[in-house]
């Protein structure tokens, strides 16, 4: 009888600074009523790249590598990568609030098809949904707007992160697994 390996809940997203997830709170807090939603800490607000669900921790490693490649097919030219998150929206089928950029930059669209080919090609599952950036700010939303209004906010990022979910009743808690300065070949922790 063959041992079930233990899996974690993984994606690789572009993660803020404090600073900046600061500021997307400040700008929303007046569109987030906790009467009629579940607020996201700003702690978690991040802009997902690849969304891959539970994985076997034996291949963990290979996501390692995958990484360091991939994250060396940023030009030096795109970096950092820039979004503003300048559009608020509800969106009515998965019941969350969310920034989004009026227009995603080319560079993260095309860095996040890169990471998506590279895990397929490695026999991974990500999510194969075209990339749109958002943040999630508040979920389990009660009915909402279609367009907010709020101040934009600018992101910018240096570094890919592989991010550890673990879910819990009253919301999922993410962890960095690791990082990868964008344009180099290194990890850093």
């Amino acid at each position: 009888m063959s041992e079930i390996e233990p899996t974690a809940r993984l994606f690789f997203a572009l993660w803020p600074s404090e600073s900046m997830q600061t500021a997307l709170a400040d700008s929303v807090s007046t569109l987030v009523d906790p009467a009629k939603c579940r607020p996201v800490p700003a702690s978690n607000f991040h802009l997902t790249l690849a969304f891959l669900g539970s994985v076997e921790l034996g291949r963990v490693a290979s996501l390692h590598e995958l990484a360091a490649r991939c994250v060396t097919s940023c030009p030096p030219s795109t970096l950092p990568l820039v979004v503003d998150l300048d559009r608020f929206e509800y969106w009515r089928r998965p019941h969350i609030l969310c920034a989004t950029a009026s227009s995603t930059p080319p560079a993260i669209s095309a860095f996040a098809r890169t990471l998506k080919r590279a895990l397929t090609a490695e026999g991974f599952a990500p999510d194969m949904k075209p990339f749109r950036a958002h943040a999630t700010f508040a979920r389990k939303v009660h009915g909402s707007e279609d367009r907010l209004q709020a101040i934009p906010v600018r992101w910018t990022f240096d570094a890919l992160h592989l991010i550890e979910s673990d879910t819990h009743p009253d919301g999922s808690i993410y962890r960095a697994v690791a990082s990868w300065r964008l344009g180099s070949s290194s990890a850093r922790a």
